[in-house]
């Protein structure tokens, strides 16, 4: 490239000045990819400490920080390679002038890093892209709408099953599952085959798998153990449970005594009442493959409706039972649900205005003070 492009006009050095150049340009890009790492690794353990150790998957997948830190590491590698071709009677002027464009850009991208990092690291973005994230699995998961009986679904087969398949290998958390491939097996083997864990449970080595109606061979049991995917923890790929088990985790330990932050609480709240309200409109039902005769062939459960308002009320209720924010929030909630859910979906929420009402008795000596917790507030405190 120095054969053929010049650099600018205004840029012209010596032997001497480019070495100097370059040696800076390699050493700043080196302390600033060693700053960057110190920020990020600080920047985890603050959110893991202060918010959830679940949280901390967001920032490692963080695009921005990755860029970042490949543009210094880029601009420090090829600084060094640059300086190898510098000599006394040839200077590579475009090669210098080229590593020096690569510096500026690495500067302003150091800047966009702080401002970034200094917006992610807030609670209220942590907590809002948790949200977001899970909306999109909801949708992802559960597009259709309610229709007639929410209830009315296929349900876990009755009666013993003919044959059940251990889990073959490692202990972990299953995040995915190929249904069509065990469709596809139990299509072969004219089986009924359905999958007794759900997403995000985790399976020891051994457990059972698979539960089968009909006849399996040995190649059909090592097939089926190939089409679960296990990891050493939950992700949010098909487990919409586990965003709101994230935002629990976040309002615990605002409400733990050692932080005793209920605001922060209380916007955890806001995403679960969010994402409660979807999936109060949202067909639940086990995701099921059927062949041309319309039998079922394959079945994978999902959380049930019931097991979604538990997950996102229970813990969050006992954790701040002393709480005004977090009992007049979770009271809002409830009744907002009560407004919007089907008849057949309500009493899970009723049994949990009853569980509201049992610990604000408790919690609170001062009828005044019972009064207040009593009373639903969209922002908790200070209406």
């Amino acid at each position: 490239l120095d054969d053929h492009l010049a650099s600018p006009w205004w840029f012209s050095t010596d032997a001497d000045s480019a070495r100097s150049l370059l040696s800076a340009i390699a050493t700043a890009t080196l302390t600033l990819t060693g700053l960057v790492f110190s920020i990020t690794m600080l920047v985890l353990q603050l959110t893991s400490s202060q918010l959830s150790p679940r949280v901390m998957r967001r920032f490692l997948r963080d695009r921005n920080n990755q860029i970042v830190l490949a543009l210094f590491i880029s601009t420090f590698a090829y600084a060094l390679l640059a300086l190898r071709n510098v000599e006394t009677e040839s200077v590579p002027t475009f090669s210098v002038w080229l590593g020096f464009a690569m510096a500026m850009v690495s500067v302003g991208a150091f800047v966009r890093y702080i401002d970034h990092m200094a917006h992610a690291i807030r609670a209220s973005s942590i907590i809002s892209g948790i949200g977001e994230e899970t909306r999109e699995t909801i949708d992802l998961l559960y597009p259709d709408p309610i229709e007639g009986d929410p209830d009315g679904h296929e349900q876990w087969p009755a009666g013993r099953p003919d044959r059940e398949v251990a889990w073959a290998g490692g202990p972990g958390v299953l995040t995915n599952v190929s249904l069509d491939r065990i469709e596809e097996v139990a299509e072969r083997c004219g089986a009924r085959i359905a999958i007794v864990p759900m997403v995000g449970d985790f399976l020891p080595s051994g457990a059972p798998a698979f539960q089968a109606w009909g006849m399996l061979d040995e190649e059909a049991t090592g097939e089926l153990n190939e089409t679960l995917v296990v990891g050493s923890e939950r992700t949010m790929l098909r487990d919409a449970a586990f965003g709101l088990r994230q935002l629990v985790d976040i309002a615990e330990r605002a409400l733990s005594p050692g932080v005793n932050d209920p605001t922060t609480a209380v916007q955890a709240i806001d995403q679960l009442h969010d994402l409660l309200r979807r999936l109060a409109g949202r067909e639940l039902a086990p995701e099921v493959r059927r062949d041309g005769d319309g039998r079922w062939r394959a079945l994978l459960r999902h959380p049930s409706w019931d097991d979604f308002v538990a997950l996102g009320v229970d813990e969050v209720r006992l954790s701040g039972r002393t709480s005004l924010q977090t009992n007049r929030r979770l009271r809002f909630l409830l009744n907002d649900l009560m407004r919007v859910a089907p008849p057949e979906r309500r009493n899970i929420l009723h049994t949990e205005l009853a569980l509201l009402d049992e610990s604000v008795e408790e919690a609170f000596a001062q009828p005044e003070d019972r009064r207040m917790a009593a009373r639903p507030s969209a922002r908790g405190h200070g209406d």
